[in-house]
């Protein structure tokens, strides 16, 4: 916190009344009591101690997001690979099964000869 005021006022109310607490990022008067208590040496630790205190607890955030950040990116590179590898073995699937069905197909026809050729052996052989 920042203290600004007009100081050349000779009594402490009379300054405190019309000093400002300025909070990093936003400005706010506040009433001469609560700064009465910033001028607390004891009230003073303890707010640098919870700045003290919040400012670790934000970077300690900042690295947490930044280790979550890492694995994330990790685990889409990784899964990318395995995305990636799953393409390939299904399209070496997919010509496995195009080759089967080939061999099926041929399969299938030869039974069908084989059997053409059986009634007509079987034709001729009874007409004999």
């Amino acid at each position: 916190y920042l203290i600004k005021g007009d100081f050349k006022k000779k009594s402490l109310l009379n300054m405190m009344s019309t000093t400002n607490l300025i909070k990093i990022g936003s400005e706010k008067k506040t009433t001469s009591q609560a700064l009465m208590m910033s001028f607390n040496p004891s009230t003073q630790k303890s707010i640098e101690d919870m700045q003290r205190e919040r400012s670790n607890s934000f970077k300690d955030l900042q690295l947490m997001l930044q280790n979550m950040q890492e694995v994330m990116t990790r685990n889409n590179e990784e899964m990318e690979k395995e995305i990636g590898k799953v393409r390939n073995d299904t399209g070496e699937l997919k010509e496995r099964m195009q080759t089967m069905d080939r061999k099926f197909e041929a399969f299938q026809q030869q039974i069908t000869k084989n059997e053409q050729k059986f009634w007509k052996w079987k034709k001729e052989w009874k007409s004999e």
